[in-house]
């Protein structure tokens, strides 16, 4: 009975272990691109939405296999200047819903099939920010009025994209409003996050935060923020029934740099607790998500560091339940880049899309371990955990009506988009670019590892079937001597890295 639950034990490690490959990845589509949005999909891959210049900038999607590899990719010219795409979402039927923006009016709703056709299409007079299905179907948007900061644009269609309702919502009048985010809650109305100026003339904006009914009434608004100006960018309704948004602050009236924030409400926009990190450079938040057990997962950007003095870095900080940092990793090498989404994935890792500038430039997409680990170009990094004074106030606001849309002329074309591989790793044994040999494996006291090419700065890393380094290897030549030293009987996992990028993983055994 103990042999068969050790067995039963060891094949579940081998199993989780297995499951969590790590890469990062960048899509390149011959011209200039970004990714400004993602989501999973149903079949395990995923969804990039972004802007790909030719002449002006169009919107682009690249859809992803599971394994990495590009299914199909588009660009749509909407016959709007600057077009690019802000938001997307997978729907009930396997297609996607997509909004997006050119250099003013007007914004757009696409709807396209699972393989990119275009279905129907709405364009508005007020941005559309970001889109969401909603329970019922049909979809809620949300954007800025006029698209210059007139109010909250919130609008409600059915599943064919005729609208339902629209409100426009303003803290005052004579205020800007700025919309950005929303999600249907569990009792079916919305939660709205955007931005309003403070009174006049002062020195900046505060956060907006408003509760409406499943009809756009408002239940209750909040405005949160401190002496500078601050920005929220991602609200995401928790499992108490809370929210928790995160976004960017300014630390006082005169700083020229930003702060990444964190801020717990309880279900009536109460705040619970607010934690700000950053260092004396600007840091953002694009997007958090909540984990299963109370954790706390931030993406966004960083200017903090040692080796972003001239380049932004993505970034991955976990939290715990009150916001105190567990870790925080950097990624992306030495060219800008950013995160714009983050999601669970269902070995327990975390799934990032975001941009990068350069070696190469394009839409980037990395898979990490529930460590933060992806295999390359990322460094464990430190920074300072503030506890800011924010004010929240209750505001007057006014809520109005006025939205028209129309039904725009658009333009397709099929692109061809490049995977580039920065690193992948693994367990599953890879058809190898070379030729490797471990013999004797299995082994007793020691292993050689033999390659069919002279190897230049070649690192080899072993690994037991929990993770855990115990070897790290720099290594010139043809041959490899693998001494058993401390390591007992069992499986290992041999990871070699060579021209700086390239993974070959292997398996070893120790009797």
């Amino acid at each position: 009975m103990k042999k068969i639950t050790l067995t039963i034990v060891f094949l579940f490690l081998l199993f989780a272990i297995k499951s969590q490959n790590t890469f990062q990845y960048i899509y390149t589509g011959g011209a200039p691109n970004v990714g400004t949005s993602g989501c999973l999909t149903s079949d395990g891959g995923y969804i990039i939405n972004g802007e790909i210049t030719v002449g002006s900038s169009n919107i682009y999607l690249i859809k992803i296999n599971p394994d990495g590899s590009v299914a199909w990719s588009k660009s749509y010219d909407m016959s709007i200047t600057g077009s690019v795409g802000n938001s997307i979402q997978q729907t009930n039927d396997g297609g996607y819903i997509i909004t997006g923006a050119g250099s003013g009016a007007p914004s757009l709703l696409l709807k396209i099939d699972n393989i990119g056709n275009i279905m129907w299409k709405k364009t508005y007079t007020s941005s559309t920010e970001l889109v969401k299905q909603t329970m019922d179907g049909g979809y809620i948007i949300v954007g800025t009025a006029g698209g210059s900061g007139f109010g909250i644009s919130v609008i409600k269609t059915d599943n064919n994209g005729n609208t339902t309702w629209t409100k426009n919502y303003s803290r005052n009048n004579s205020l800007t409003n700025y919309g950005y985010y929303i999600q249907q809650t569990s009792d079916y109305g919305y939660i709205v996050l955007g931005k309003t100026d403070t009174v006049a003339a002062s020195s900046g904006g505060d956060i907006y935060f408003i509760k409406l009914d499943s009809l756009g009434n408002k239940i209750w608004s909040k405005t949160y923020g401190g002496t500078g100006d601050d920005y929220a960018n991602y609200v995401k309704q928790t499992i108490d029934g809370g929210y928790i948004i995160t976004g960017e602050t300014y630390p006082n009236a005169t700083a020229n740099y930003t702060d990444i924030f964190l801020l717990k409400t309880d279900s009536v926009g109460n705040m619970n607790w607010v934690k700000t990190y950053g260092g004396i450079k600007s840091d953002a938040g694009s997007c958090v998500y909540p984990t299963i057990n109370g954790d706390y997962i931030i993406t966004g950007y960083t200017e903090s560091f040692p080796d972003s003095v001239t380049n932004s870095k993505l970034f991955l900080i976990k939290t715990n339940s009150t916001g105190n940092i567990i870790w925080m990793k950097i990624y992306g090498g030495g060219a800008w880049c950013s995160g714009n989404s983050v999601f669970g994935a269902s070995d327990g890792g975390y799934i990032i899309i975001g941009n990068k500038s350069s070696i190469p430039a394009g839409a980037y997409l990395i898979k990490t371990d529930s460590l933060g680990n992806s295999g390359c170009l990322e460094s464990i990094v430190t920074t300072t955990t503030n506890t800011p004074s924010f004010t929240t106030i209750i505001p007057n606001d006014t809520i109005t009506t006025s939205v028209t849309d129309a039904v725009p002329t658009t333009y397709t074309s099929t692109w061809t988009t490049t995977l580039n591989t920065l690193c992948y790793v693994g367990i599953n044994e890879l058809i190898d670019i070379l030729d490797i040999e471990i013999f004797p494996n299995p082994f007793t006291s020691q292993t050689t590892i033999s390659f069919s090419e002279q190897q230049m700065n070649t690192t080899i890393k072993i690994k037991d079937i929990l993770g855990k380094e115990m070897k790290s290897i720099n290594f010139t030549g043809k041959q490899c001597i693998i001494e058993k030293g401390e390591m007992r009987k069992g499986i290992y996992f041999v990871n070699i890295t060579y021209e700086n990028k390239k993974i070959i993983n292997k398996k070893i055994v120790i009797q």
